[in-house]
């Protein structure tokens, strides 16, 4: 998260009227788990005593087994394995002492989802995101890394996959963040606006890519080939043997709002969706 701010009382009141969260993501119980022993000074000691133990045990055997006779290096065998077992000892001490101090907290987010809003909490910071001021969700192949939620004032919160219910999050902040652009998308191009999207421009007569317009009486397909990670819309342009444009849906901010907003301006008999 992006521009955290402490809880404040004005930001706790604002909390408080959005009423109940309609789901709470807090991180997986696996990773709390995990985050337990994360800790070197948790884990390490017991590592390196396991492998003193096993030293001296070599040591010791080798010395029982007379493979070095009687003295030279033989006599250094012994004393080997008790320096390795105090060591040992000493190591475990440490670790014993260190599983009794209190776990260093791994400052995750939780999310809460509202039907107004989203709360993103850390130890550190509470954000809120209202969805009348979202400004872009874009999807991991946008952002290279995952989702991320950017608003109007340039704050910005990225959904780590580690947390409970994570594709619920996911799938109700689209819904969420579509449902509140829609209409507003709808009126614009009504009125005879062009909506943008990265080099992807939509309009009422059409759709534009950079330089480039075409209205949908000169398609003659288009095609959105949907698979693992890509959503490539594919148009074609009357009298031309090349792809008049073909990009990738996932790489474009709000890409579901672009999504519904072909289905609902271009003409019913040219949209086609494939699966790969």
């Amino acid at each position: 998260m992006a521009n955290g701010q402490p809880m404040t009382a004005e930001r706790a009141v604002e909390i408080e009227e959005l009423g109940e969260p309609t789901s709470v993501h807090p991180p997986a119980q696996w990773l709390r788990t995990l985050d337990q022993f994360s800790d070197p000074e948790r884990v390490v000691p017991w590592v390196l005593a396991g492998l003193f133990i096993v030293v001296a045990g070599v040591l010791f055997q080798q010395y029982w087994s007379g493979a070095w006779g009687a003295g030279g290096p033989a006599v250094a065998l012994p004393i080997g394995g008790a320096v390795s077992l105090a060591l040992a000892v000493g190591s475990a001490a440490y670790g014993w002492r260190a599983i009794r101090r209190p776990v260093k907290v791994v400052d995750r987010p939780t999310y809460y989802f509202y039907p107004d809003a989203l709360v993103v909490e850390t130890a550190a910071s509470t954000e809120v995101f209202r969805w009348e001021d979202v400004d872009e969700l874009l999807a991991p192949a946008a952002t290279a890394k995952g989702f991320r939620l950017v608003a109007r004032d340039g704050r910005q919160v990225d959904f780590f996959q580690s947390v409970e219910e994570w594709g619920q999050l996911i799938q109700s902040t689209i819904a969420r963040v579509t449902a509140e652009k829609l209409p507003a998308a709808l009126e614009a191009l009504a009125a005879g606006e062009t909506l943008r999207f990265r080099n992807l421009g939509i309009r009422r007569e059409g759709l534009s890519n950079k330089d480039k317009q075409i209205d949908w009486s000169e398609v003659t397909a288009m095609v959105l080939l949907v698979r693992p990670g890509a959503s490539l819309l594919t148009v074609r342009k009357s009298g031309s043997l090349l792809n008049w444009c073909s990009m990738d849906l996932l790489e474009m901010p709000n890409n579901q709002l672009v999504y519904e907003l072909l289905v609902r301006t271009a003409p019913k008999h040219l949209l086609k969706e494939e699966t790969a």
